[in-house]
């Protein structure tokens, strides 16, 4: 059985990667969050974990049987009264996109509460070639 649900956006050697301990000052972390998903009788459920975002900052689409999570935000502008002392909140942008078919996109459902986005995916849809942008409430 073909695996219906995929993560498209890891990098072919991450994992590889990841298991190394390099530190390299000055380069930026790779801007990622993370998810957890899983499969009911009805189709899925994916959660991502997006704390500090306001729900207006995160977009949601379906498109050639890609979902794909975007979150922005803003760049903190230091002034000359402030004093960060360290500053290592994400700014910018990130996103993760993940390979689904079969879903019914008219039937999905995005909510963000408490700093998680959670997409209930519904099942048995014919033709996921169409583009839909997806309300998060």
């Amino acid at each position: 059985m073909r695996n219906r649900f995929s993560n498209k956006g890891m990098a072919p050697f991450e994992e590889f990667m990841t298991g190394l301990n390099w530190d390299f000052p000055n380069v930026p972390e790779r801007k990622v969050f993370h998810v957890d998903v899983k499969e009911t009788d009805n189709g899925f459920v994916l959660y991502a974990d997006l704390p500090g975002y306001d729900k207006d900052d995160i977009r949601v689409e379906y498109h050639n049987k890609n979902l794909t999570i975007t979150a922005h935000r803003d760049t903190i502008i230091e002034t000359e009264s402030d004093k960060f002392i360290m500053n290592e909140r994400t700014t910018g942008e990130v996103y993760r996109s993940f390979y689904i078919d079969d879903i019914d996109e008219d039937k999905v459902e995005v909510h963000y509460e408490g700093g998680v986005l959670t997409i209930d995916l519904p099942k048995n849809k014919e033709d996921g070639n169409s583009r839909k942008r997806f309300e998060v409430k």
